[in-house]
């Protein structure tokens, strides 16, 4: 009878070894890759909120010419209290999209943020001096650039 070698403690625990180096890197992987998703998932969710405050803003802005043209079209002035109120929502509206814009700045694209400053000179500059001519254009350039700023933001957020 032939005796039995004898098993090392080095050939005893490299499997074990082995098997649990092996089970901590996929864990550690695994860990690494989800963490990964969450972290760009997280930051979309926020660009996407960003973006959605954006046109939350520019559509209370867009109220304001909404309801002077329509005041036009009908042939009847706004009250002082209604023209009053209409300004105070666009002012308000005005502040949070630049507030909004500044503090998710880094969230927000150069082109948006590009097509934003341009829509923002634009309401500035009044170079009609006809007040429905005014409303017109500027209600224009405005709607030009809640669709310019669309295709931007679904560009941005790889959406359809």
């Amino acid at each position: 009878m032939m005796a039995a070698e004898p098993i090392s403690l080095l050939e005893t625990f490299t499997p074990v070894v082995l098997s649990a180096i092996g089970g901590f890197a996929g864990a550690w992987l695994a860990a690494r890759f989800a963490l990964s998703r969450y972290y760009l998932e997280r930051t979309w969710e926020r660009r996407a909120d960003a973006y959605t405050a954006v046109f939350e803003a520019l559509h209370d802005m867009e109220k304001w010419f909404d309801k002077h043209i329509e005041s036009e079209e009908r042939g009847r002035e706004l009250s002082k209290d209604d023209v009053a109120r209409l300004t105070e929502d666009y002012q308000k509206a005005g502040a949070d999209l630049k507030r909004r814009v500044a503090k998710e700045t880094w969230l927000i694209s150069d082109n948006f943020r590009s097509r934003l400053r341009a829509l923002e000179e634009a309401l500035s500059q009044r170079t009609a001096t006809y007040w429905p001519e005014f409303l017109e254009t500027s209600s224009g350039a405005l709607n030009s650039a809640v669709d310019d700023l669309r295709r931007i933001a679904r560009s941005d957020l790889s959406v359809g």
